[in-house]
C-alpha cells in the first residue's frame, strides 16, 4: 500500500492519530525496510512494529518492538495494550 492509499484509508474509516510516514518497499524481508527507514529517521527514540508478518521476517534487534496482528482482523485491544508496553518499557 503507497503512503497515499494509507492515508486514504486512514481517513475513510475515522482513524485516530495521524499517518507521519511508511518504509520504502526495497526488500522482500521486512524487518531490512524498516531498519532503513529507521537509519533514515535519526529522530525515533522509540517505536513499536505492528505488523501481519511473522517475526522470522523481522531483524533481531527489532523483536522487542514488535507486535504481530491477524491479518484479518487487524488491530485489537489486546495488540494495543502490548504496543502501549513496549513503548512505556523503553522510558528513561
Amino acid at each position: 500500500m503507497t503512503y497515499e492509499e494509507l492515508l486514504m484509508m486512514w481517513k475513510v474509516r475515522g482513524m485516530p492519530g495521524r499517518v507521519i510516514d511508511t518504509t520504502p518497499n526495497i526488500s522482500k524481508h521486512r524487518g531490512d525496510e524498516i531498519d532503513a527507514w529507521l537509519r533514515e529517521c535519526k529522530a525515533v527514540c522509540e517505536y513499536v512494529i505492528i505488523d501481519d508478518l511473522d517475526a522470522q521476517n523481522f531483524n533481531e534487534p527489532q523483536l522487542a518492538h514488535l507486535v504481530t496482528v491477524n491479518p484479518y482482523n487487524g488491530l485489537d485491544g489486546i495488540a494495543v495494550m502490548r504496543s502501549i508496553g513496549i513503548l512505556g518499557s523503553h522510558q528513561p
